[in-house]
């Protein structure tokens, strides 16, 4: 008897007891799905799988399952180029462009197809990088697909240059507008001092005055309390 055991949530794993050996494999292609025989020296066992292939294919990916994926793909003898190709144009539509840059790599995919898509999104650095893989051996190309290639780097790294300068350009405009609030709010901060030592100033004078005449007053008084000592003398 066999025992299973689970060592993914997709890909299950069947190891055969102590004493059996696999005396032969049969694989029958149906529309869907795949079944499998294998008989040993003591009994027969069916496989059936409870997914597509192809579906299993592509769960594999998406959790980035890549050498597991390979295997099942010979396993199965799916077109599995094919199956990279489709899942990463799944992922560029999507804009997981990092996840679709790399799903291209693992299909095999012509360069021309790469370096045209990701400029439209932007993404120079992916194309750039292609770019300089496929002309690093010039020789081996046809001088109208180096000479393309050529332009179309040169016109990546333009871009790219372009990209760089009008973001440094609003990191300098935000730079000079904090600079500027900072400057506007001294400037209200010393003006509101200014205001308030003028007001200061204000109140002494006009206290200043106030006791001038009240010190006139009282002088005035007593000059004239002299005068009518002196007349009733």
């Amino acid at each position: 008897m066999c025992t299973k055991k689970i060592c993914e949530p997709i890909v299950q794993r069947f190891k055969l007891g102590d004493s059996e050996t696999i005396c032969g494999i049969l694989r029958k292609n149906l529309p869907s799905p795949s079944i499998c025989y294998i008989w040993t020296n003591e009994s027969v066992y069916e496989l059936v799988p409870k997914y597509h292939p192809e579906e299993v294919f592509n769960r594999l990916i998406e959790k980035e399952f890549y050498t597991e994926a390979d295997t099942l793909g010979k396993t199965f003898g799916l077109d599995i180029l094919s199956l990279y190709e489709k899942a990463a144009d799944k992922h560029f539509e999507a804009g997981n462009f990092d996840q679709a840059n790399q799903l291209y790599c693992l299909s095999n995919v012509k360069t021309t197809k790469i370096v045209h898509q990701f400029p439209q999104v932007k993404r120079m650095d992916v194309a750039i990088f292609h770019l300089k893989n496929a002309l690093e051996f010039p020789e081996k190309l046809h001088p109208d697909f180096v000479r393309a290639m050529s332009d179309l780097l040169l016109m990546c790294h333009l871009q790219q240059c372009l990209k760089w300068r009008s973001n440094s350009n609003s990191n300098i405009n935000i730079k000079s507008n904090s600079k500027s609030k900072s400057k506007s709010k001294s400037n209200s901060k010393s003006n509101s001092k200014s205001k308030s030592n003028s007001k200061s100033n204000s109140k002494s004078k006009s206290n200043s005055n106030s006791n001038s005449n009240s010190n006139s007053n009282s002088n005035s008084k007593s000059n004239s309390n002299s005068k009518l000592n002196s007349k009733s003398n």
